[in-house]
């Protein structure tokens, strides 16, 4: 059966990907501090993703070995594995939207043999033992929360393919995926973004692994 149809598919990563989100797993592990409050203030829109970022790793004290290691004990949900293959062999384009940091995320997904995929995200590079953090300045000036952005706003890549023809669909479950939730044609959601979009009346599907939205993708090519 031949494809008809340009999709674009977005994918947040913490919690959505990832089986829990990295982040607060490496603060629940290693913080000695109230972080919760900040991530509150983060995602009651008093503080930008880049604060909140670096109030809260700047208070850790994490040496890369110890932090690789870390990673390493991050598991995804596997059945996402399945469902990026489902979209290369469908001519689907796949990208992960993050406003978490790509190291971690480049390596956790090695772990699983994904290498080539593309990735919209916070940088995060060390210099000798040295978080250095990067965000993407660009993105964030589209951030429909003006005052205190994302550190990468999703919405980006999201309405850059709309505009190129392509049928967009957004995955996610966190604070960060409100931005492009109302402007993806189709959206899945799970966990807090789940319960913004029922209480703000945004049409959504909800879904517990990747193969609930492969089948609907299947309906989505073929319809």
């Amino acid at each position: 059966m031949e494809v008809r149809k340009k999709i674009a598919v977005f994918s947040d990563f913490d919690g959505t990907i990832s089986e829990k989100d990295v982040c607060y797993l490496l603060l629940e592990k290693y913080a000695d501090f109230n972080w919760q409050e900040i991530d509150k203030k983060w995602i009651d829109g008093e503080l930008s993703t880049e604060e909140a970022y670096r109030t809260m790793l700047g208070k850790i004290d994490l040496k890369k070995s110890e932090f690789d290691r870390f990673i390493d004990n991050v598991k995804i949900d596997e059945s996402f594995v399945i469902f990026y293959e489902f979209c290369r062999s469908n001519s689907i384009e796949i990208e992960i939207v993050s406003d978490g940091l790509d190291y971690y995320i480049k390596r956790i997904l090695g772990k699983y043999g994904i290498t080539d995929i593309s990735i919209h995200t916070n940088h995060l590079e060390f210099d000798g033992e040295t978080w250095v953090l990067q965000f993407n300045n660009t993105a964030a000036k589209l951030c429909p929360k003006k005052n205190n952005p994302c550190g990468f706003c999703k919405i980006e890549p999201v309405l850059k393919k709309k505009n190129d023809g392509f049928i967009t669909v957004y995955i996610g479950d966190g604070a960060s995926d409100r931005c492009p939730a109302t402007v993806s044609d189709y959206l899945f959601a799970k966990g807090y973004l789940a319960n913004y979009c029922r209480d703000n009346n945004i049409i959504h599907r909800e879904f517990k692994s990747f193969e609930d939205i492969k089948n609907t993708l299947k309906e989505i090519l073929y319809e």
